[in-house]
């Protein structure tokens, strides 16, 4: 081994191994290997299915951040075949390259000193332990403009917001009795809203952008809603054949559930044959339907279907990129760290090209990857104390456990709060007993010897039992027929109404076109009938005057003194046509703001209902 391989070794690593403590664990590792081998006088030949050598201690395992699974070979024991004297067979002998397996033991044994030094280092906080535990839904985005500046104007809108969605939410959600509220809202630094809610009901219903308002208090919104629903909406189908094309599974899935929200395929558990896939639900009953049911025929097969469970989140810090704390709390870096090359995130480097060198153990990944060995041994640690204490789990979460996180032959994949789902046990039996069900009611012991008197009785409780029973179904039908004649009856209301708001409609476009012809026709009036009475009488009485001054009659005077007369009638007539013009169009457009205001009260009654 060259000086090389130990340019990447810590120090503390080089004084262990200095010490022996690397030869010790092979020595160690060396002597339990022998003490696990059994004896073998004759070769044995082994059938296998694959052309690789198998070895349960180095199969693969893949991941993923939502969860991880591993792949898993069934090594099935084969019968041993007894060679007997007159058994004349053809052995085949298997040779392996001990180098490889070399190769591994040094592996794990340097993985083995790597862990012992980390073990040393490793606390886990109870802020840690605080984060895992809860589950966290994804924050809500809504972005302003304009722009939010000061907590007082944000508690203003956030007042608003809740107060417009409170009516369809709980016309939605009619079983929750909690306050609409969010747990957690800032204002982050380019102006916007971010909220945190850990109601999965009020993250459901705000997961669709059509629940969101346009404008809030003259300011518009444009809404960033969650990518995924809460897990309590989320289940895995498994063991889904690649030969299934993703488009024909989603088109599968849509037409047996109407609340589809998001299907997706998860990239850790994709191999050569099938994947499982991720579904989301919108509506609880539904989903529930789904989990019961437990199986899903796609194409005519049945496919597992299992509720999806979290694994427990990691808190890392985004100073030093050490998980168990946040920046706020940070002492163990001066300075930004980058995660990719391990130097100050501040300075004029681009760090979104840098070289990827973990700072934590020098591998080719960043240093908050689920690969590094300093995250993994964190991440055991963690999942060590929540088993410690499970009472720090709320109790509708249930987390998962990876297997490589999981004690040999251990078959315990999750981790829950006993006592709460204990309590809640107790309660729900307590709460399971019918008060009009006289069977459940305790045995009161007699002391009378009558047996017919004990029989009347408990003829009499069975018969008052029956007649209970028959009656609650009665009402129950008559709720039931009653709701139905309810519904008929608001269908029937809601068609009227929309026939009336056609007819109205057409009545205003009759009025409207009245309102252009008479107005067409007092145009014309005004500029053509007025104007020409007037001009001709004008024309007339100059032509009489030139013949009066010609022939220096007076016969003409009368008829002069009509004409002026006439003429005067007639402006005195236009003046008066026009007043009233004007006041039959103010009360024009006065009917015509009824109209639309009445209008606008049908249209409202209609959405309304």
């Amino acid at each position: 081994m060259s000086y090389e391989t130990y340019e990447n070794v810590s120090a503390m690593q080089k004084d262990l191994i200095c010490e022996g403590f690397d030869i010790q664990q092979r020595i160690k590792q060396h002597n339990d290997n022998e003490k696990n081998e059994t004896p073998s006088s004759t070769l044995k030949r082994h059938t296998t299915n694959h052309s690789q050598i198998n070895d349960d201690q180095y199969t693969d395992e893949y991941q993923d951040d939502d969860i991880e699974f591993q792949q898993i070979n069934y090594n099935r024991q084969r019968k041993k075949r007894i060679n007997k004297e007159n058994d004349q067979r053809i052995h085949a002998r298997t040779i392996i390259n001990s180098n490889i397996n070399n190769h591994r033991n040094l592996q794990t044994t340097i993985t083995t000193t790597n862990n012992n030094i980390i073990d040393n280092s490793i606390r886990v906080s109870k802020h840690a332990l605080d984060y895992a535990s809860e589950y966290h839904h994804q924050p809500i985005i809504i972005e302003c403009d304009p722009k939010l500046k000061d907590q007082r104007e944000g508690s203003k809108f956030i007042q608003a917001f809740i107060n417009y969605i409170k009516i369809d939410f709980y016309n939605q959600n009619v079983s929750y009795n909690k306050p609409l509220l969010f747990d957690l809202w800032w204002i982050d630094k380019e102006g916007n809203i971010r909220a945190i809610t850990k109601s999965a009901e009020i993250a459901v219903y705000l997961s669709q952008v059509k629940r969101y308002p346009t404008e809030i208090n003259s300011i518009k919104i444009t809404p960033h809603p969650p990518n995924h629903l809460p897990v309590q909406h989320t289940a895995i189908l498994k063991w889904v054949k690649n030969s299934i094309s993703f488009n024909d599974l989603k088109d599968e899935i849509k037409n047996k559930y109407n609340s589809l929200f998001l299907i997706e395929e998860i990239m850790g558990t994709i191999n050569d044959r099938n994947r499982h896939i991720r579904i989301e639900l919108l509506d609880k009953k539904e989903y529930n339907a789904m989990l019961n049911s437990g199986k899903i025929s796609i194409f005519g097969q049945l496919y597992d279907i299992d509720e999806f469970l979290p694994s427990p989140k990691l808190l890392i810090c985004s100073k030093c990129n050490q998980p168990g704390h946040v920046k706020s709390y940070c002492k163990s870096a001066s300075f930004d760290i980058c995660r990719r090359c391990g130097n100050d995130r501040n300075n004029n480097d681009n760090h979104k090209e840098c070289k990827i060198n973990c700072h934590h153990c020098k591998g080719d990944h960043v240093s908050t990857d689920y690969k590094c060995p300093f995250i993994q041994e964190y991440r055991r640690r963690l999942i060590i104390e929540l088993r410690k204490h499970p009472e720090l789990l709320p109790p509708d979460i249930q987390l998962f456990i990876p297997s490589q996180y999981r004690e040999q032959g251990e078959r315990t994949k999750t981790i829950f709060n006993k006592s709460a789902l204990n309590c809640q046990q107790r309660f729900d039996q307590q709460g399971i007993y019918d008060r009009n069900d006289f069977n459940v009611w305790p045995q009161i012991s007699s002391h009378s010897s009558n047996t017919n008197m004990e029989s009347s009785i408990t003829n009499i409780q069975q018969t008052l039992n029956d007649e209970t029973k028959a009656i609650n179904n009665e009402l129950k039908l008559i709720k039931k027929n009653f709701e139905e004649e309810q519904r008929k009856i608001e269908n029937n209301y809601k068609q009227h109404l929309n026939t009336i708001k056609q007819g109205w409609l057409l009545m205003q476009q009759k009025i409207e076109t009245q309102s252009q012809i008479l107005s067409t026709i007092n145009t014309a009036i005004s500029q053509t009938l007025f104007s020409t009475c007037q001009k001709t009488i004008n024309v007339m009485y100059n032509v009489i005057n030139k013949i009066k001054l010609q022939t220096n009659l007076n016969d003409y005077d009368d008829v002069l003194n009509e004409m002026t007369i006439q003429a005067s009638f007639i402006n005195d007539i236009q003046a008066t046509y026009s007043n009233h013009q004007v006041t039959l169009e103010k009360l024009l457009n006065r009917q015509n703001e009824a109209l639309g205001n009445t209008w606008n009260l049908l249209s409202e009654n209609t959405n309304g209902q």
